[in-house]
């Protein structure tokens, strides 16, 4: 079992957890959500044919062989499904869902690859970024305004 945790700005933690491979993810699952703050967020990795559910749960796309869901706590947060798109449209969807959020709010963007030249426009907008690199490649991005 593996966890990532990095901050999204005040609103709350974005942490993963990687379950794969754990004989009982239910109970890991359930320590995690526990121990997550208010406006949290907290990425799962399960391994594809995992039956783990939990009627909360949005299912995440990735790119690759692991089942991903997303535990959401707190206000929800807008979320951006930009895999399978070609440059530079996951960017310009990210800068239009920014335009509707208040300074403080966050939004949450799968995107196919860590958007490192995008840091530098989130930067020059004032806006705060936090990215949790999956192990298929793919990643979850989470920008704060």
């Amino acid at each position: 079992m593996r966890a990532v945790h990095a901050e999204c700005g005040a609103s709350g933690p974005l942490s993963q957890l990687d379950l794969r491979g754990v004989p009982s993810p239910e109970e890991a699952l359930a320590s995690a959500r526990a121990a997550l703050p208010a406006d949290g967020l907290l990425e799962v990795v399960l391994e594809r044919g995992s039956a783990l559910t939990a009627p909360e749960a949005i299912e995440l796309q990735g790119h690759g062989e692991d089942r991903l869901l997303l535990f959401v706590t707190g206000e929800p947060v807008p979320l951006l499904r930009l895999i399978g798109l070609r440059p530079p449209e996951p960017m310009e969807r990210i800068l239009e869902a920014m335009v509707e959020l208040a300074r403080g709010e966050r939004l949450l963007a799968e995107l196919p690859h860590e958007p490192t030249p995008f840091y530098s426009v989130l930067a020059r907008l004032g806006a705060s970024h936090h990215l949790i690199e999956r192990p298929d490649g793919s990643a979850l991005l989470c920008v704060l305004r």
